[in-house]
């Protein structure tokens, strides 16, 4: 499909502000957590391990997405064009197992606070267990990515594309995607946040002895409350369209009304991608130790 030059501005823009945003929040949350030792725990490294996705996600996915739209052919050969959905696909799915780390961790602190606590160690064991997951689902869409000679109607292009050696095969890898990616993921943080949601509404008031204290603590819960709230909403919204879009495309009956369109996926992609921008906010930026390192 063809673009304008309002539409490719608006690309550029849409997507600039993305990038600018999301380098500098997880940039920041990576330098924090660096410079400071008293922030090696297993929890920060968690959130640099999501900053780190985030950044991968953004600086590798972005710039490419932008040159895929706005170039009339692929010119940057068939290794990287093998690479970058590699890359990619492997940074999603380390930001999506991250975040649903996070949500485990913080309902075992929450929810059975008298576990045993995690050590160092084994943090950093389950962060490499994450990324070695991530690889190995993510070798599908390095390997079938290729570069292909596309004719049109005066002109032969070289294009990077997705071949799968059937659509059944592409059906399949989407509904596995779908769902280790997207359902599973949201079940595992919607029950975890809920777990801790129902633990803090019931909790009393301990060691209130004033009834501003009350009040304080009261308000402190409802914060605590609406912002997990706000995480499972976040990552539903944000990963939901285009998931859709892909079943949609590759299992709707009618071809005609869902083939690949590059304007509903732009918003679809610029959603998900928009993710990237929040976690250093939601994750971060609200909470006050972090603040103070800052």
């Amino acid at each position: 499909q063809s673009h304008t030059s309002t539409e490719k501005a608006v690309l550029i823009l849409a997507y600039s502000i993305l990038a600018v945003i999301s380098i500098f929040g997880n940039s920041l949350v990576c330098y924090v957590i660096c410079k400071n030792k008293r922030l090696y725990t297993p929890t920060n490294f968690f959130l640099a391990n999501l900053a780190v996705s985030d950044l991968l996600i953004t600086c590798i996915n972005i710039p490419f997405n932008i040159a895929r739209n706005l170039l009339t052919e692929w010119p940057f050969g068939d290794i990287l064009c093998h690479l970058v959905n590699f890359s990619l696909i492997v940074s999603v799915y380390v930001s999506t197992y991250t975040l649903t780390v996070i949500a485990l961790d913080r309902h075992r602190v929450i929810v059975e606070p008298f576990n045993s606590k995690m050590s160092k160690t084994s943090s950093l064991f389950i962060l490499l267990t994450i990324w070695l997951f991530a690889i190995s689902l993510a070798l599908p869409y390095g390997i079938y990515n290729t570069v292909e000679e596309v004719t049109y109607f005066v002109a032969t292009v070289k294009r990077c594309h997705s071949r799968f050696p059937s659509d059944v095969f592409e059906q399949y890898l989407s509904v596995v995607t779908l769902f280790l990616q997207y359902f599973i993921p949201l079940t595992i943080i919607g029950i975890a946040y809920g777990r801790i949601v129902h633990k803090l509404w019931l909790r009393t008031h301990v060691g209130a002895v004033t009834e501003y204290q009350q009040m304080s603590q009261a308000r402190s819960k409802r914060k605590s409350i609406k912002l997990l709230i706000a995480v499972v909403i976040v990552f539903a919204l944000c990963w939901l369209p285009i998931n859709l879009y892909h079943i949609l495309t590759d299992f709707h009956p009618d071809a005609e009304v869902f083939h690949y369109n590059s304007r509903v996926f732009f918003i679809c992609h610029w959603i998900a991608v928009s993710s990237t921008c929040y976690h250093p906010f939601v994750y971060c930026w609200l909470n006050e130790n972090f603040r103070r390192e800052v």
